[in-house]
């Protein structure tokens, strides 16, 4: 059996307790959208986390430019932000980029759900 600790305070930590406030919220989802917008367009590999193990990701596919594209598009779709970028321009590079470098992963003839292409 493994010893993997799915919440580990070195890796991770307890967020502080605050009050909800709907300003604060919508201010800091467009700010994180304005990140994502303009790391989208700088064509860039997106840095990993400090926390995250291993070296850069080849591909941004999963390691988050794929689900960061996807919020922005769903935020949009609800009408939760003010935003009319395209993300299409932006899916088939990835997806490309992804397949370029499948053959790394464990299981390159059938990617699980999380790094195949399904997901996004």
């Amino acid at each position: 059996m493994s010893n993997t600790v799915l919440f580990g305070k070195r890796r991770h930590y307890e967020p502080p307790s605050v009050r909800w406030n709907k300003s604060v919220v919508k201010k800091a989802i467009g700010t994180i959208v304005e990140d994502v917008v303009t790391m989208a367009e700088s064509g860039d590999k997106w840095p990993k986390h400090k926390w995250d193990e291993g070296g850069q990701p080849k591909s941004d596919f999963y390691f988050g430019k794929g689900g960061a594209l996807w919020a922005v598009d769903y935020l949009q779709r609800r009408g939760a932000i003010k935003s009319t970028f395209d993300v299409a321009p932006y899916l088939e590079p990835l997806i490309l980029d992804s397949r370029k470098y499948r053959h790394k992963y464990p299981h390159p003839e059938n990617a699980s759900y999380l790094f195949g292409e399904m997901p996004l």
